[in-house]
């Protein structure tokens, strides 16, 4: 796979949870996911999982609407979130290791 789906980035922040904090990550395949993540966990499961080429390092807090339906109207954050993992994600290509992506690096 050469580039990941900003319309798949629209339907994983549509079903998201926001009762939960949230990371966006995308796996060697290209493939965009939302991670729950409960915070009574002391390791964070994005951190255990070998399959994944990019992490976004920002959490989405829950109950902030950063993750559903109108989380994922947002053109503006969109837009943001998926210049940001799309950067990370040709770095990934380039280099096959894990690359991270934050507010620091857009």
């Amino acid at each position: 796979m050469t580039n990941i789906s900003k319309t798949e980035l629209i339907n994983v922040i549509k079903a998201g949870n926001d009762q939960f904090n949230n990371r966006l990550v995308v796996n060697r395949d290209g493939k965009i996911y939302l991670y729950e993540v409960e915070t009574n966990h002391q390791v964070d499961p994005v951190l255990i999982d070998k399959n994944l080429a990019v992490i976004n390092s920002e959490h989405f807090m829950p109950n902030q609407e950063y993750v559903g339906h109108d989380a994922a109207s947002d053109q503006k954050f969109i837009d943001i979130e998926f210049s940001r993992l799309s950067k990370a994600w040709k770095k990934y290509l380039i280099s096959k290791t894990l690359q991270y992506t934050s507010d620091h690096n857009y």
